[in-house]
């Protein structure tokens, strides 16, 4: 349908395509070069915008050709490379008349200060725009104003969602700075949402995340003042940093009618990932954003993204006619019912693992621990080397682990240990998280105590000798050079390491634990070395009682060893 005429602001006119008139234009003047050069193509500056689209009457037909821009940057003012425009379906919303314009879909510039385009042949001529062409140029308005309200939708009740998927977070229209004053009509609902379609906003990926909000604006002014939409066309959008937005208005827990999907809008809802991802891949944070919006806008339903549904064609697109029927999956593509290569091929195939995302319904689950036990490493004064042990599965796959207390550290689902330390003395309580890709979580604690045994906690046999000095834990060692020598510790725990120094003429050890013989140890170390936990041991279980013991090797030629005692875990 055609615009209003008060709906008119922000947009840049195009005059008929005569000479004159396009040299203003910035279009492609006739008899120009017949090849793709800058020549080809005339300035349009003074004007400040950072979206930009092309329409032309729809009588016309097509452009036969491709539509290309570029754009020159505000800031350092060089100019953007030639980048294509998408021609855009000719969307109308439900029941409104025809409209009279195609468009291209809008393309995200950033701040620019001037625009030239053409349109090329497959063979690289030049061809003319038709007749009345416009250059939409769109600034995105004014941020909105710092507050100090939550940025979030507010949560709905869980009751509505039957599937499992928990409700994600979702930034409202208010946080990207919805003007509702373009907004004309009341929103449109359907019965519920039985599908949800995929889309890409066929933008530039190079974007900054914090850029979305001012993206977002941009395209909504171009839906409603170029394509004359009620609304922007989309229910949610994400970005590529995850961040998942409210589109069209009407609460995000209804079933709102957008303009996303010609002939398949009412009755379903819609996501589009801000980008363009025909070759380039959507960032894993944007896969789990689509993954955690769908899931849990289908659950609202009570169905799941792996099932099928059979869609009635409200109008007919050139895919379906009208009242014909598509059977489909309730996660599915744009390109799926309508001939388009939309959301773009890296995205499309990636289509089935969204769908197994977003149907899981179950949390994920720690198949092992987390356990932490003493290890190896640099041993301080106030600080005892353990290492943490989980293994954390999902039906459909954990996106991430991560330990949130004492101190948090994010890991990638195949990471199942983490070299860490506690303070001695001290129980600690170490607590993971794990994470699906609709954002279950589950939590499980493991409360232990690091402790340090010096070397005079120990029974000796044989000779030794001890040594002072602040390289030593506590400030002091035990030495000995005498083959046969012992020191045992007995002590109550799950896991133990032995502590020594090294050096070059450093010499072995064997390790006995409760009698039984565990290693032979070398000390020697091209260079000094102190407090090294060297030799470490673990079981399962209760703490228990057990006795280390190390015994002097007598090495030829550098016999001497030096311990500063044991760690343990209990």
């Amino acid at each position: 349908m055609d615009m209003h005429p008060q709906k008119l602001r922000g947009r840049r006119w195009a005059a008929p395509l005569v000479a004159a008139a396009l040299a203003a234009a910035g279009l492609l003047a006739p008899g120009a070069s017949a090849h793709a050069g800058t020549s080809a193509a005339t300035e349009r500056s003074g004007e400040d915008f950072s979206l930009v689209g092309i329409s032309w009457p729809a009588a016309t037909g097509t452009l036969g050709g491709v539509a290309q821009v570029r754009t020159r940057a505000a800031g350092s003012g060089s100019w953007s490379q030639w980048r294509e425009l998408e021609v855009a379906p000719l969307q109308v919303e439900e029941g409104a008349a025809a409209r009279k314009r195609r468009t291209t879909e809008p393309l995200w510039t950033g701040p620019s200060t001037a625009v030239q385009a053409r349109v090329l042949h497959a063979d690289g001529t030049v061809a003319e725009l038709p007749a009345k062409a416009r250059l939409e140029l769109v600034s995105p308005g004014a941020a909105p104003k710092p507050t100090t309200r939550s940025p979030y939708v507010a949560p709905v009740p869980r009751t509505l969602a039957t599937t499992g998927v928990p409700q994600p977070a979702v930034r409202s229209r208010a946080s990207w700075g919805a003007d509702e004053s373009l907004r004309a009509d009341p929103p449109e609902y359907g019965t519920s949402a039985k599908a949800v379609f995929v889309h890409h906003t066929v933008d530039s990926n190079s974007y900054s995340c914090d850029d979305a909000p001012a993206i977002i604006r941009s395209i909504y002014r171009y839906h409603v003042l170029t394509n004359g939409w009620n609304d922007i066309g989309y229910n949610f959008l994400v970005d590529k940093c995850g961040r998942i937005y409210e589109g069209r208005w009407g609460g995000i827990a209804k079933p709102v009618t957008g303009a996303h999907t010609l002939g398949f809008n009412a009755n379903t809802s819609s996501v589009a990932v801000i980008g363009n991802y025909s070759t380039a891949s959507a960032s894993e944070k944007a896969v789990a954003a689509i993954s955690r919006i769908s899931g849990w806008k289908l659950g609202l339903s009570g169905v799941k993204s792996t099932s099928k549904v059979s869609l009635v064609a409200g109008v007919s697109n050139g895919t379906y006619d009208k009242g014909e029927t598509a059977y489909v999956y309730r996660l599915s593509a744009h390109r799926n019912v309508y001939a388009t290569a939309c959301p773009g091929d890296k995205l499309y195939a990636r289509m089935s693992t969204l769908r197994t995302y977003a149907a899981d319904s179950a949390a994920p689950y720690f198949s092992t621990g987390p356990w932490w036990w003493a290890r190896k490493g640099t041993v301080q004064n106030d600080y005892v080397p353990v290492q943490l042990y989980w293994n954390a599965k999902d039906e459909t796959g954990v996106r991430y682990t991560a330990a949130t207390s004492p101190r948090e550290e994010y890991f990638s689902p195949s990471t199942t240990s983490w070299n860490t330390g506690v303070k001695p003395g001290v129980s600690t309580n170490w607590t993971m998280k794990a994470v699906d890709w609709v954002n279950h979580a589950t939590y499980r604690s493991q409360a232990h105590t690091g402790l340090i045994l010096q070397e005079t906690a120990a029974a000796r046999t044989g000779s030794w000798s001890g040594k002072s000095s602040s390289s030593y834990l506590g400030g002091g060692s035990l030495t000995s050079s005498t083959a046969g020598s012992t020191l045992s510790w007995t002590f109550e725990g799950r896991s133990v390491a032995w502590v020594a120094s090294q050096a070059s003429g450093s010499g072995q050890v064997e390790i006995y634990l409760d009698g039984v013989k565990k290693a032979t140890v070398d000390l020697r170390s091209s260079t000094v070395k102190y407090r090294q936990a060297l030799w470490a041991a673990r079981w399962g279980g209760e703490p228990s009682t057990h006795k280390l013991t190390i015994k002097v090797v007598g090495t030829a030629g550098r016999p001497t060893i030096t311990t500063d005692g044991i760690t343990v875990v209990r």
